[in-house]
């Protein structure tokens, strides 16, 4: 237990502390809305970058884990849909809730619960490279089938908001840096030792900050109005994810206790990603189910991360 302790109480601790620190009114909103976009454009991109670029694992060895990755994801879509459509959901609520039912928070909760892992193990460099090659495309994927997701619940789309949503997924900064380092990484170059410092501190500061900034934008007046959707979607991105990731290394016979076997288990573990807020309300979608799952699934993650960190040690 103390070992579970170690590796989720940094995690915990930041977003509490984010939590207090929004509450005190020292910083607005508005700076930790930026602060989020600094982190995510200038932190993680860089950090991306680095770890792909000098990454020792091959991209074909990691198809295996990167098609875990993804049916996990697909089956949370059609999970929620149907629980969705069983529950009667308006479009409006219907889009939130299966947009926030499938995409996990993998850079900001997912990264750092990686590291402290493997904290200690002489393995940290190697683990967070991998889980950056099986995020990537995760990633990627979680943007097109949400904003999918969230256009077909929508009326009034055109082919004008299918062109945005082509454009923000070609410059999305994770995808831009990931693809840079590939790129270097394939061709067999190695990047300056400087540009490797400068990425690697811009790095460092990126996973604390934003855990910080996730406690920070917690809104408990979300928690107002209909709270069984939110619970259920809650439910399903924290507790019924890795169990269905588990039957899926199961089938692909990657060991539960191994390396990729650990990594998938805790990104299907993570709570909602904080952007599905943001983008459910630019689609014009229930702004409260979605800030209510992101608010759930954060708390009842420590639930399911402990869990799986106990079941794979």
């Amino acid at each position: 237990m103390s070992v579970i302790f170690n590796i989720l109480f940094p995690v915990i601790s930041m977003v509490i502390l984010g939590f207090f620190i929004g509450r005190t009114g020292e910083f607005s909103r508005d700076f930790f809305a930026g602060s989020n976009r600094l982190v995510y454009r200038y932190g993680l991109s860089p950090l991306m970058f680095i770890k792909t670029a000098s990454m020792s694992v091959k991209l074909t060895e990691a198809v295996q884990y990167i098609k875990s990755i993804v049916i996990l994801i697909t089956c949370l879509i059609i999970i929620a849909t149907i629980v969705s459509y069983i529950l009667k959901m308006t479009s409006r609520m219907r889009g939130a809730f299966i947009h926030c039912s499938m995409r996990g928070n993998f850079a900001y909760v997912g990264l750092p619960v990686i590291l402290y892992s493997f904290s200690g193990s002489g393995k940290e460099n190697e683990a967070l490279a991998l889980a950056v090659i099986i995020m990537t495309p995760g990633i990627f994927y979680q943007i097109i089938t949400s904003t999918v997701i969230m256009i077909a619940n929508r009326e009034g789309t055109g082919n004008g908001g299918l062109l945005k949503t082509g454009k923000s997924i070609i410059s999305d900064p994770l995808i831009v840096g990931c693809a840079a380092g590939l790129m270097i990484n394939l061709t067999g170059h190695e990047v300056p030792f400087a540009i490797v410092r400068t990425c690697e501190s811009l790095g460092s500061m990126a996973l604390p900050f934003a855990l910080i900034g996730i406690g920070a934008t917690i809104d408990l007046g979300l928690l107002r109005g209909a709270i069984i959707p939110p619970v259920i979607a809650a439910v399903i991105k924290t507790f019924i994810s890795p169990l269905v990731m588990f039957f899926i290394i199961s089938y692909f016979g990657i060991e539960l206790t191994s390396m990729p076997g650990k990594i998938l288990m805790l990104f299907s573990a993570c709570s909602t990603a904080v952007s599905s807020y943001i983008i459910t309300l630019q689609y014009e979608g229930d702004g409260n189910l979605a800030g209510s799952t992101i608010i759930l699934s954060t708390f009842s993650s420590l639930v399911s991360l402990g869990t799986v960190i106990l079941i794979t040690s």
